[in-house]
């Protein structure tokens, strides 16, 4: 049994609790109770958190010391991708071992991944952060579609097999995929019941490409000799993608940077659907205001995440909700804590986590606040830098 106490307790889902204890019993939370207790272990000038969520990160990118330039240019920076993950061998298990030392490091004990290979199978990789695993799949070449759903499928059946539940499927993005591929990925994310995340209206070239069969990216990819004529009818928009992504139980749509006002309203109306805002990805690409705020008001989950490290230096999602914080100074800090705690955690189905309440997984962070203690911590959280991170009841740093 360890009790803690801290000058103030956010619990996730609700405004701060002054002079709270939290009792944690094994890899539980036993009991979360206000006033003093001289036998809690006192941190002082602190606040306790619940451990954050990142819903959008690729790890596999976590072995790039910054990230792939210019991240200005969309189509540039898609080439660049492709050219550095070709011309080096890439250790995709110590990637990925790097990045969950790092998330976990600066306070994310769960995480929404995307991968384009099996690791979740790897018991070298074992962490104590939970993961929901969505395999990544992309082409648009016709005559690979039935060879890739094989894959896909593969991969599903293999995880029932081995009783791993915390599998989707990922199909990329509309501009670097097949429709048939689209199609089939997702009847059968629908036929075994696994959630689905797909990158969506995530630059004006995406878009001109989609609508009109032109654009860099075209160019690109006929340079390279990947794009097919007549393969994306004209006239194609985020939208058609939302309306089947609307008939699964579940689906991250992540960036949703161009998403005109219909699709925006589209989304509103299909609570299964939620967006993954990437801040400083976003800030990055120089692409424009994201439209989170008109989102969160027409009652769309707004769920937060760091991306990679080809589009950001770090995996630190404490530094994305800092951002948050400079741009939105009028939203209270539990509002903006919620997107990467209680929100993410009822969105991908964790229901014992995401908030400090007794029974739910013991996984917090200790964030040494930097005022005198006499600050509204609403107004200043964010100021402060997480000092320890526990995760299932185990302090990790």
């Amino acid at each position: 049994m360890m009790r803690l106490q801290a000058r103030w307790l956010f619990p996730g889902d609700g405004p701060p609790i002054p002079d709270a204890v939290i009792t944690i019993s094994g890899d539980r939370i036993a009991a979360v109770e206000r006033g003093q207790n001289t036998a809690a272990i006192q941190l002082g000038n602190a606040a306790i958190i619940p451990g954050l969520i990142n819903a959008h990160t690729h790890l596999e990118f976590s072995d790039l010391a910054e990230p792939i330039e210019p991240r200005r240019e969309f189509a540039t920076w898609i080439q660049n991708i492709i050219a550095e993950r070709r011309g080096r061998a890439v250790d995709t298990a110590h990637s990925v071992s790097l990045g969950q030392q790092e998330s976990l490091r600066t306070g994310t004990t769960a995480l929404a991944e995307i991968a384009t290979s099996d690791w979740i199978f790897d018991n070298s990789l074992r962490s104590p952060q939970r993961c929901l695993f969505y395999r990544e799949f992309l082409g648009l070449s016709a005559e690979n579609v039935a060879a890739q759903l094989q894959t896909a499928r593969h991969f599903l059946q293999r995880a029932a097999d081995a009783g791993v539940n915390n599998v989707g499927l990922s199909p990329h993005a509309p501009y670097s995929l097949h429709p048939d591929l689209f199609e089939g990925l997702c009847s059968l994310a629908k036929e075994f019941r696994v959630p689905v995340a797909m990158h969506l209206a995530e630059s004006p070239a995406e878009l001109e490409l989609l609508s009109h069969a032109t654009g860099p990216l075209v160019d690109l990819f006929t340079n390279m000799r990947l794009w097919r004529p007549g393969v994306i009818p004209p006239g194609t928009r985020p939208l058609h993608y939302l309306q089947r992504l609307a008939q699964l139980p579940q689906a991250l749509v992540v960036h949703g940077n161009f998403l005109d006002g219909e699709e925006i309203k589209f989304l509103a109306a299909h609570p299964q659907l939620s967006i993954v805002y990437c801040p400083r990805t976003h800030a990055a690409m120089q692409s424009g205001e994201h439209p989170w705020r008109r989102m969160q008001q027409l009652g769309i989950a707004v769920l937060v995440g760091t991306d990679s490290r080809a589009s950001n230096p770090d995996l630190s999602l404490w530094n994305e909700l800092r951002l948050l914080s400079s741009l939105a100074p009028d939203l209270p800090a539990s509002d903006l804590l919620a997107m990467a705690t209680s929100l993410p955690a009822d969105t991908l189905g964790w229901n014992d986590l995401g908030t400090l309440a007794p029974g739910n997984r013991a996984d917090l962070c200790v964030v040494s606040l930097t005022d005198s203690g006499l600050a509204d911590p609403q107004q200043s959280l964010f100021n402060g830098k997480i000092t320890q991170v526990m995760c299932g009841g185990e302090w990790q740093t």
